[in-house]
């Protein structure tokens, strides 16, 4: 039996066991690699599962899918690159900034410094870490998460949606290249903060 002829006969059955074929690879490549955190790795294994879970559907709507991801993959590429233009613009980079904005809000204090003193953060991992880091983490997965979600469920909601999204990644990225700022353990390093695990 062709590929065809499977597709013609059962193209649901084919698409579940296209994606399982897809999730065994991404186990696979979790096992061996790691969770993708980096948002272009990310948005790699979310077009490569679109084109899994899109086996035996018109040739329209695939090339619309791959339309459509490819914009949001190249809005994603100008996000990551203009975290470095700063440096090409020859902007110099505040590490005071941040510090002096975290300290007017919390009277004083440097809340990194203080949450890493609370919870006791060191060589060993607690409980609590685990959380803490996924929740970090969650920002570089959740808006593409809700684009796959808006996708699947209306394109004119992941249009609305994309739209938004594209303002944001616009303003951080005049932002990154017009007022580079450090981050806290960047400015620790370079000692305008005490030092952070």
């Amino acid at each position: 039996m062709t590929l065809d002829t499977a597709l013609k006969r059962n193209p649901t059955r084919t698409r579940v066991l296209s994606v399982a074929v897809y999730c065994a690879i991404f186990l696979w490549s979790v096992k061996q690699f790691g969770i993708p955190v980096d948002r272009i790795a990310v948005v790699a294994w979310i077009l490569v599962a679109f084109i899994f879970a899109n086996v035996g559907k018109p040739w329209r709507e695939q090339t619309n899918m791959l339309r459509d991801w490819s914009i949001f993959a190249v809005m994603l590429f100008a996000y990551e690159y203009s975290r470095g233009l700063s440096d090409q613009l020859g902007r110099p980079i505040s590490y005071t900034f941040v510090r002096d904005v975290d300290r007017l809000l919390f009277f004083g204090t440097d809340p990194n410094i203080w949450m890493q003193q609370r919870l006791n953060i060191g060589r060993t991992l607690s409980w609590y870490e685990y959380p803490l880091a996924l929740t970090y983490m969650s920002h570089f997965i959740f808006p593409v998460g809700v684009a796959v979600v808006l996708w699947w469920i209306s394109r004119e909601l992941w249009v609305r949606y994309i739209r938004r999204l594209s303002i944001l990644f616009l303003t951080s990225c005049l932002m990154f290249a017009a007022f580079p700022v450090a981050p806290p353990w960047l400015a620790a390093k370079e000692g305008y903060l005490e030092p952070i695990s």
